[in-house]
């Protein structure tokens, strides 16, 4: 419920996990992530929280080795799969990628390795789209176990992709990278958002009908997804803001 406008101190913080823990979700937490260092220890305190939490890249020991290894995230999609089998009425399960962060020759397996550059500049620009075309993989991977899932039980699901920062690859500043010195790169702001929604939800879900029809050209702010992670599982809360959900009416006039 924190956000960039919102000052919240950390003990009186809720996050998704305590609302759908508190809603009657069994929760997941599976990470190809770092359980340890200095940009995952807080993380990890999330992630904890869960019923269930699968570290599967742990050969480093903090995070500075674990960007600089080969952990690819295809380790996720067993785990993943492994929690749509289990039996609970409602699920919530976050996967966290490693994704395409540096270094990205890193990121992919050699049958990933389509792209090719010349020299250092176009080589680093390569590894990076390889790293992209992995990450498609694995996404299309998750989303098709999903769409079994749906499927085989006629269940209503949703899943979100979403990158927490974007990479500048040359993009502007002449730089590489995630970090910024005075100007914040565009690329490394303006991030993808995915909303994947089962058959009986598009059929049925009033969400789905007000978001398509109007809402899906309208850039949002990731600091909303605690609202729109609400209205979309239809949980009931007073944490729950509707102007702030990306799949609210209200949200349009806001």
């Amino acid at each position: 419920n924190a956000s960039i406008d919102t000052v919240i101190p950390p003990q009186q913080q809720v996050d998704l996990m305590d609302v759908f823990y508190s809603a009657g979700f069994e929760t997941y937490w599976i990470s190809n992530q770092s359980p340890i260092g200095i940009w995952d220890n807080k993380v990890s305190a999330l992630a904890q929280k869960s019923d269930n939490c699968i570290f599967v890249n742990t050969t480093a020991n903090n995070s500075f080795e674990s960007i600089n290894t080969a952990s690819y995230d295809s380790k996720l999609l067993n785990p993943f799969a492994n929690a749509l089998r289990a039996e609970a009425p409602k699920k919530f399960i976050v996967v966290h990628l490693m994704g395409s962060h540096a270094s990205y020759v890193k990121r992919y397996p050699a049958t990933f390795n389509q792209f090719k550059g010349t020299d250092e500049r176009t080589s680093l620009i390569a590894n990076y789209d390889n790293s992209i075309l992995y990450t498609d993989f694995i996404v299309d991977s998750l989303l098709t176990l999903l769409t079994q899932q749906a499927s085989n039980r006629a269940e209503f699901c949703s899943a979100i992709y979403l990158a927490d920062h974007g990479e500048n690859v040359y993009d502007e500043n002449n730089d590489v990278g995630h970090g910024y010195a005075g100007k914040l790169p565009h690329a490394n702001i303006e991030i993808p958002f995915l909303l994947w929604l089962s058959p009986p939800f598009l059929k049925d879900s009033v969400i789905a009908s007000n978001y398509y029809k109007s809402k899906n050209e309208i850039p949002v702010v990731s600091d909303d997804l605690f609202h729109a992670g609400i209205d979309l599982a239809h949980i009931k809360t007073n944490y729950f803001d509707r102007s702030r959900s990306h799949f609210n009416r209200a949200f349009e006039s806001n």
